[in-house]
C-alpha cells in the first residue's frame, strides 16, 4: 500500500466582475483511497484583482523528520492540480500554500497561514 501523498488544490473560477477567484482548504485524509490526502474544507480565498494574473502556486511543507521546509511546485489551473510530496501521510507535519501573482508587471508572493496536517 502506498503511503505517498497526492495533494490536490482545487480552484474555483468566478466570472463575476471579471475576477478570478480560487479557494484553498485544509488537507484532510481521503478515506476512499489509501495514502491519499486532499484539500477538503474551505479555509480561505483570494480573488485576483483586475489586471492581476496568477503565475504559479507551490505547496510548502515540513515532515516529522526534518525542520527544513520542502516545496512542491505546480502550475495553477481551474482543474485540480495534484502534487506528490514523496512522504508518507504520517510524516507530514505542517504545510502552507504560496501563490505568485503578477501585478503591474511585477511578481508578488501571497502565502497562506501555516496549517497543521489533519486539523
Amino acid at each position: 500500500m502506498s503511503r505517498y501523498l497526492s495533494l490536490v488544490l482545487v480552484a474555483f473560477a468566478s466570472l463575476a466582475s471579471n475576477a478570478e477567484a480560487f479557494e484553498f482548504s485544509n488537507l484532510k485524509r481521503n478515506e476512499s483511497k489509501a495514502g491519499t490526502v486532499r484539500f477538503a474544507r474551505p479555509t480561505g480565498q483570494y480573488s485576483l484583482l483586475p489586471g492581476e494574473t496568477l503565475k504559479s502556486v507551490r505547496l510548502i511543507y515540513t515532515i516529522s523528520s526534518s525542520t527544513v521546509p520542502a516545496t512542491s511546485a505546480g502550475q495553477f489551473t481551474t482543474n485540480p492540480n495534484t502534487w506528490n510530496t514523496g512522504v508518507g501521510d504520517v510524516a507530514l507535519r505542517t504545510y502552507k500554500v504560496e501563490f505568485v501573482v503578477r501585478r503591474n508587471g511585477q511578481d508578488t508572493k501571497i502565502t497562506t497561514q501555516t496549517f497543521t496536517y489533519g486539523q
